[in-house]
């Protein structure tokens, strides 16, 4: 698997795939995930794949199997400790190339993974620096360039899921004038009913 996984980028997609389902696999898990040198082996190769230059499907997959790492423990531990790296590599994705197929589906993997982050980083009581780069990302770059529907929702979700923990993360986003964004997605025609509501829910609070 990781020889596999180090394909040059344009041969990397059919690894990255299995790779995806394989970190839910408590088996495959086990073997890829619990051996330190293994693991930091499988989030390098992840790494080497969110970036612009990556080819669209691999960046959507590389970011899908971060998300998936939060399922396991060490996986866990490692993207907490790595927080800094993986959101500024995640942050330089946006906006996502328009003109690409795989882009809504970028995405949605980039707006999951931020939404992973902020449930684990409010779980860890220690993480206050983790929670103002995440606020400040999705305040900043999310919420100005996410366009397709699905994404937004979870990007709210996030957003509402920091929000909600404190009044001060209220007061930081306010101040980033995250209720202008908020307020045009709620307010867009094209918005599914969920994204409209949870729009309305961030307006009350901020």
């Amino acid at each position: 698997m990781i020889k596999v996984l180090g394909w040059p980028s344009a041969q990397a997609f059919p690894g990255l795939d299995i790779l995806r389902l394989g970190i839910l696999r408590q088996q495959c898990a086990k073997l890829l995930l619990d051996q330190p040198d293994n693991l930091n082996k499988v989030f390098s190769l992840l790494l080497a794949n969110i970036h612009p230059s990556a080819p669209g499907n691999c960046q959507m997959l590389a970011l899908r199997s971060l998300a998936n790492l939060f399922s396991n423990q060490s996986g866990a531990e490692l993207l907490l400790g790595q927080r800094d790296v993986v959101l500024n590599r995640a942050v330089a994705l946006l906006p996502a190339d328009a003109s690409g197929a795989s882009a809504r589906h970028v995405e949605t993997a980039l707006a999951t993974l931020a939404l992973n982050y902020a449930v684990m980083l409010l779980k860890s009581k220690s993480e206050t620096e983790g929670v103002v780069q995440l606020l400040t990302a999705l305040c900043m770059v999310f919420l100005s360039s996410v366009k397709d529907p699905e994404a937004r929702f979870r990007v709210l979700v996030a957003l509402g899921t920091l929000l909600t923990a404190s009044k001060e993360n209220v007061l930081m986003a306010s101040d980033l004038k995250a209720r202008d964004a908020v307020s045009l997605w709620g307010s867009t025609a094209e918005s599914p009913e969920k994204v409209k509501e949870c729009a309305r829910f961030l307006q009350a609070l901020l």
